[in-house]
């Protein structure tokens, strides 16, 4: 998602619509920085999760 945000970032830019493209920029960069500056990985942190509760359903089960 990100790519093609970016992809549209730079056409935007290059077509001339610098307002709209520097908005899209910002808001880019405001949606990116958090993972960035924090080192977060939304899908380690999804299958981390995601093991345990699996490990968790089959020690209940045992």
């Amino acid at each position: 998602m990100a790519t093609v945000w970016l992809l549209a970032v730079g056409t935007l830019l290059a077509a001339g619509a610098t307002t709209t493209g520097v908005v899209a920029g910002v808001l880019l960069l405001a949606a990116c920085a958090p993972f960035t500056l924090l080192n977060l990985c939304v899908p380690s942190l999804l299958l981390a999760f995601w093991e345990r509760r699996a490990r968790r359903s089959t020690t209940l089960a045992a």
